[in-house]
């Protein structure tokens, strides 16, 4: 799990870094939250336009999450 979520979190941040994603800021003032990271489940923030679902599923292309049957995405 911890090599996968390292992955995971290194391909989120070069999106974040390249600008194809940007994250959420919850509050004036609080840090910019692009995921969430759990044992059984995974929270990601990104804006809702076609360029950034894209990337999202680039990105969650590359961890075979839409290989598994029990994911629910909703993009």
């Amino acid at each position: 799990f911890i090599l996968c979520a390292k992955w995971f979190t290194t391909l989120i941040r070069k999106a974040k870094a390249s600008g194809d994603i940007h994250g959420v800021q919850f509050c004036k003032g609080a840090p910019i939250v692009s995921h969430l990271l759990f044992t059984y489940d995974s929270f990601l923030f990104f804006r809702v336009d076609e360029r950034e679902r894209m990337a999202m599923r680039k990105i969650l292309k590359h961890v075979r999450y839409e290989d598994v049957p029990q994911a629910k995405l909703l993009i």
